[in-house]
């Protein structure tokens, strides 16, 4: 359990205020020193300050006319809550200890406040927690969703343990779930009130994909998606969603992610429809599509949870062993495919992390999900092509990484239209496997024989039998059957929170000087 460390004022002590008294200071200049807003307390029968800027909280210890080395200092964004209340002061913080945030809990007493004191601690807390939140509000209303099957199965205590004590130091309003069954979230938002902030999943990726499919199945489909946002916090095997958002650091911690629930501002994230050609059954993807060998490593080693996310490693090595060519046909709708020209848009473009979702349907059914527009295209027309080469496997992505040993569509942006789709060719097994060491930074990218496209709908059709093993279609972890599909992009229909407004990927990535190189 995360420990709580208290600082009490002894009740014989005196809180002396000093707030600044201009309440809304003008920015400082890159040489200003910071603007501090503090307040002068007795800890333990010793005078101290605590005290805040744009970008810190600090405890200081008073030693004649100066202050000591901090005993409590932080990032102002780890700012939970305060308040002054019948004399007390009290505040709740995240700090690092030992390269982990943990909750910190902050008492003062105050002895005989005048009216005066009192509206003073008032406007310090209320500045305080203007600096703490920024755009976003306090007291968040979360629906929470656990999975203690996730992965190892620790998501269960994780919630207990760690993310409870910080959900209620933050006063925010929650309900929980403990998941029973595979479908039960998706179920539930079926017909989840819209009155929540968010929706918040401590699991692997699948139960995000089952909120995301249970809100694209109800009649008032958009209002769900715009009124309720869906942040993961990482608990299983693959935790894709996280990592994304907040790094290959942060995106591993939970308490991080659930500062990015409480903390973050709205960022619109593409969906894709994926409908099935014979039956046209469409579910909707968030975070990537597969075929050949990238579904085949991620749907044959689910009796591998146990590893974490290594059992996707395992799966990859297996299949470059074997290294044959996939009975598949590709079909993809006017793809952008100069990877030189790609890189250096996405080097010099950036993009709103928002939008207004547009409107793709008629009025009567504006609220529903939107249809696939090009599925009934046929080939050779209307700008779709083939690919003609023989396939290794098939990647279709929505977010830059697919794991933390991937970043398969590095140059992809939040809400940018496109699907980013990779088809590996057979390339030698030297090859590929130098290529590993290179897949967090997103290497895979310069390889010519990965190729890279950007799009808005392909398709994917098996040609011909092919063993047991091999029959594996995935989208976002979840088997698809085993027979053509089409996927096709929606901009911006999921909304998320974000501390950073873009997706986190190293900031080296298209200026480490790496060649194009292999192939032809």
């Amino acid at each position: 359990m995360a420990s709580s460390k208290v600082h009490r004022a002894s009740s014989i002590s005196t809180l002396r205020r000093t707030f600044l008294k201009n309440k809304t200071p003008s920015l400082p200049t890159m040489d200003a020193a910071p603007q501090w807003h503090s307040l002068s307390i007795s800890i333990d029968g010793k005078n101290a300050v605590i005290r805040f800027s744009d970008n810190h909280l600090e405890v200081h210890r008073k030693a004649a006319e100066d202050l000591e080395p901090p005993t409590l200092q932080t990032s102002i964004k780890n700012v939970l809550f305060a308040e002054v209340k019948e004399g007390h002061l009290k505040l709740w913080t995240l700090a690092k200890k030992k390269q982990l945030l943990h909750l910190v809990t902050l008492e003062a007493v105050i002895e005989s406040p005048t009216p005066e004191d009192t509206e003073s601690d008032a406007a310090w807390v209320k500045a305080l927690l203007r600096a703490a939140y920024g755009e976003a509000l306090p007291r968040r209303n979360f629906m929470v969703f656990v999975n203690p099957a996730s992965g190892q199965g620790k998501g269960r205590s994780i919630f207990d343990k760690r993310l409870k004590p910080i959900l209620e130091a933050a006063h925010c309003t929650f309900d929980v779930v403990h998941t029973t069954h595979g479908g039960q979230a998706g179920d539930m938002c079926l017909t989840l009130p819209l009155t929540y902030d968010a929706v918040i999943t401590v699991s692997g990726d699948g139960t995000p994909y089952e909120v995301i499919n249970g809100f694209a199945k109800r009649l008032d489909a958009r209002a769900a998606f715009e009124k309720v946002a869906v942040v993961p916090i990482p608990a299983g095997s693959g935790n894709a969603f996280s990592l994304n958002l907040l790094g290959l650091v942060d995106g591993f911690d939970p308490v991080a992610s659930l500062l990015n629930a409480i903390k973050g501002t709205p960022m619109h994230l593409d969906l894709a429809s994926v409908t099935l050609l014979n039956s046209r059954e469409t579910v909707y993807s968030f975070l990537a599509q597969s075929g050949g060998l990238m579904a085949e490593l991620d749907l044959g080693t689910e009796h591998l949870r146990w590893m974490g996310d290594t059992r996707f490693m395992v799966g990859f090595l297996k299949g470059v062993i074997t290294n044959t060519p996939r009975l598949l046909r590709v079909l993809i709708k006017e793809p952008e495919t100069d990877k030189s020209k790609l890189l250096d848009e996405f080097l010099t473009t950036t993009l709103p992390s928002t939008v207004t979702p547009g409107v793709e349907a008629p009025p009567d059914a504006q609220q529903r999900m939107p249809l696939p527009k090009y599925i009934d295209e046929s080939e050779g027309t209307n700008g779709w092509i083939e690919f003609d080469k023989p396939i290794l496997y098939t990647y279709g992505g929505l977010m830059p990484y697919v794991a933390r040993d991937l970043m398969d569509f590095p140059i992809k942006q939040p809400c940018d239209g496109f699907i980013h789709l990779v088809v590996q060719e057979i390339e030698t097994r030297a090859t590929m496997i130098k290529m590993i060491d290179g897949g967090p930074k997103g290497e895979p990218f310069y390889l010519n024989t990965h190729r890279y496209h950007k799009t808005r709908a392909y398709r994917i059709i098996p040609t011909g039998p092919t063993s047991k093993d091999r029959e594996s279609f995935s989208v976002d972890g979840e088997r698809l059957p085993y027979e053509g599909f089409h996927v096709e992009v929606h901009t911006g229909l999921l909304r998320t929170f974000s501390m950073h407004g873009k997706f986190i990927i190293p900031e080296t990535f298209g200026k480490d000087g790496i060649k194009f190189h292999g192939g032809d």
